[in-house]
């Protein structure tokens, strides 16, 4: 069963140039950020700036400024925009556009935008699998406090999900999703079991690449 707004947002990705790995990863990291609610807002900061709809409506009444909104620290939107450089650009690109911040595609459109800026558009759609994306994302765009293997672990797994509820799956090669295997690898690395240099690029044969990226982000 789909997640409200899902479909909504996977359109609007492929719409974007995001293909259907990409998109996957995507929608992982944005439901870990907001649970797909365009008009999210940080649910540490309601007691200061309101609740979801409140702030919402002040934001598009122009009765919320610019400044406020982009020095408030409260993270919002799809992806939970928090710095201020980016809430500002965020708002001038959408109040632009349509006058509400809250706008799915315009939240897309600006993600997509920011990807392409900073070259991980392409690393995105380069992306060799779901759970590749997920982690990627996590990593280079929302760059949470919380790293940590077991993190990653359920972005890309949620990744997965959201890829076999959009696309068919009954040609893609299984390896791709031997999640548990991946994670496994990953904490015996950590421990030792592969050693280092070429033996470890031996015992872990293609699974080398991601699993070592993922141990250089967290260590």
């Amino acid at each position: 069963m789909m997640i409200a707004n899902e479909s909504e947002i996977w359109n609007a990705l492929h719409r974007a140039g995001f293909n259907d790995i990409a998109s996957a990863g995507i929608l992982a990291n944005m439901h870990a950020e907001s649970h797909l609610k365009p008009n999210n807002v940080q649910n540490t900061y309601e007691s200061k700036v309101g609740t979801d709809e409140a702030y919402t409506r002040k934001i598009n009444e122009r009765t919320y400024t610019r400044e406020q909104f982009t020095n408030d620290h409260a993270g919002y939107g799809l992806c939970q925009w928090t710095y201020p450089t980016r809430k500002q650009a965020l708002y001038d690109f959408v109040m632009v556009r349509t006058g509400n911040i809250a706008s799915i595609t315009d939240q897309v459109i600006f993600l997509a935008q920011e990807c392409r800026n900073s070259g991980l558009f392409d690393m995105l759609n380069k992306c060799a699998s779901p759970y590749d994306a997920g982690v990627l994302f996590m990593l280079k765009f929302e760059k949470p406090k919380n790293q940590t293997v077991t993190a990653q672990k359920m972005r890309g797994e949620l990744a997965v999900r959201f890829y076999n509820d959009n696309v068919d799956t009954k040609s893609l090669d299984n390896a791709y999703f031997a999640l548990d295997n991946l994670f496994s690898e990953v904490t015996d690395t950590l421990k030792g079991k592969y050693g280092n240099g070429d033996n470890r690029v031996k015992a872990l044969g293609a699974d080398y690449e991601i699993v070592q990226n993922i141990i250089n982000h967290i260590m």
